[in-house]
């Protein structure tokens, strides 16, 4: 789930993609055992690089729309987009399903997405997922610090920026940006680490490739 633009989204989609694809094979394992592999990215900001509301991604050959394999399946739902189309009335049938699983997963509170989950077997289950999922003080205390730590990186890129901006008229400018970069990334690194441990979150080997 994306809530802002990011420059490397279907990069980030088609790792988060790979990594679970090649985590069905296990080590001497039979490649005909390889199923299909769905990745949803979910976009809850209108991104202009994903016009519709709902874009499928797959493999085609030069000169052919036809799809080379079921393996790789990649989803983009741009929702301010789908709710565009589901009020001009252009929305496909099967999209509306789409759309539902869009606003559950962006429901504001806990009722809302009781309401929106009723009836539907599948959605019920995430539902439930999702709550034992918020009711773990660790997931909860994990999650507060990603966005914590997100969000002062969004502030030292700020800043990182102004000053490349002011040492690449000094220095050149491409120095100045490669130093805000540098910069940016070690700060977010840093400022999640912090906010972990001032909440008593033991960050572990995994959790801490999982930052990286």
């Amino acid at each position: 789930m994306q809530t802002t633009r990011q420059g490397a989204f279907f990069a980030r989609l088609l790792f988060y993609w790979a990594r679970a694809f090649v985590e069905q094979l296990p080590a001497g394992g039979d490649y005909e055992t390889l199923r299909p592999t769905v990745c949803i990215g979910l976009l809850a900001h209108d991104d202009t690089r994903y016009p519709r509301g709902h874009t499928r991604i797959g493999l085609t050959r030069d000169g052919s729309a036809e799809r080379q394999t079921a393996l790789l399946d990649l989803h983009v739902v741009n929702l301010p987009r789908l709710l565009q189309e589901k009020a001009s009335g252009g929305l496909p049938p099967a999209d509306e399903q789409v759309l539902r699983w869009a606003e559950f997963l962006l429901a504001k509170s806990q009722d809302e997405a009781d309401a929106i989950a009723a009836g539907d077997p599948a959605m019920e289950k995430a539902n439930e997922t999702l709550k034992e999922l918020f009711d773990d003080e660790d997931a909860r205390m994990l999650a507060r610090s990603r966005e914590i730590g997100l969000r002062m990186y969004r502030h030292d890129m700020a800043e990182s920026r102004q000053e490349g901006a002011e040492e690449g008229r000094e220095e050149g400018r491409e120095e100045g940006r490669e130093e805000g970069r540098e910069e940016g990334s070690a700060a977010l690194r840093e400022a999640v680490l912090d906010v972990c441990g001032a909440l008593g979150i033991v960050v572990g080997p995994a959790r801490r490739d999982w930052l990286d």
